[in-house]
Formats: structure tokens, sequence, C-alpha cells
């Protein structure tokens, strides 16, 4: 993290004021003494811009982070596919439920149809 505040040009106090929280417990995550959740993890890859996932890659030695500026239209668009993704999935999740429920009607019920549907 202290990379990417460098590469951005920001100070330890810069980047607790956006987190909206103190100095010294800034200070404390970026030495990795307190441990972050994941809702604070997003609101710090929103302060560098960059996604989530950037904090978990591996640097390499030439190229390391590369802080560009995030289109948020373009977030939301992808948003919005992983979320249909899901959604789709739920749903054939459902029919494959349905499909597997075996049809039980009553005999009762299944003469009275039958006989209602002859007389028809």
């Amino acid at each position: 993290m202290k990379l990417l505040r460098n590469k951005a040009g920001f100070t330890q106090s810069e980047v607790a004021r956006e987190l909206n929280i103190s100095c010294p417990a800034y200070s404390k995550i970026e030495a990795g003494i307190t441990d972050v959740n994941i809702s604070r993890l997003i609101e710090i890859s929103d302060v560098f811009k960059i996604s989530v996932n950037d904090f978990f890659k591996e640097e390499d030695e030439n190229d390391q982070f590369e802080i560009t500026e995030r289109n948020p239209i373009e977030s939301l668009k992808d948003t919005v596919i992983k979320q249909n993704e899901i959604i789709y999935s739920l749903q054939n999740k459902i029919i494959k439920l349905y499909e597997a429920i075996p049809l039980q009607v009553p005999n009762a019920e299944i003469s009275e149809y039958s006989m209602g549907e002859a007389a028809l």
C-alpha cells in the first residue's frame, strides 16, 4: 500500500482523510498491523483508483502497479453483467429443481378431470 500511496502522490494523512479514519489508524493498516475488512479494502481501492484484485496481484519487477482512472460506467456495466450471470445460474437451478419434483396428483382428482374432459 505504501507503494501505491507514494505512486499516487498521497501522504498518509491525505489517504486517512479520504477514508475518514485517523492517520495512526491508516498507518497501522499500511504497516500490516491492522487487518481490514472487505468494505474498507473497497474504500482503499477507490482512493487509489485500482481494483480490489490489484491488491492481490504479484508485483512484476519491471511493471509495478499502474494507477489509472477507472471509468465508473464500465465498472457498473461489469457489475450488471456479473449479477445477470448469477441470476441466470439461479434460474437454471430453480428449473432443474422443479423438473426433479415428480408430479403427484391424487387419483380422485385425476378421475374427476378425466371424466369432465371426456364429457367435453
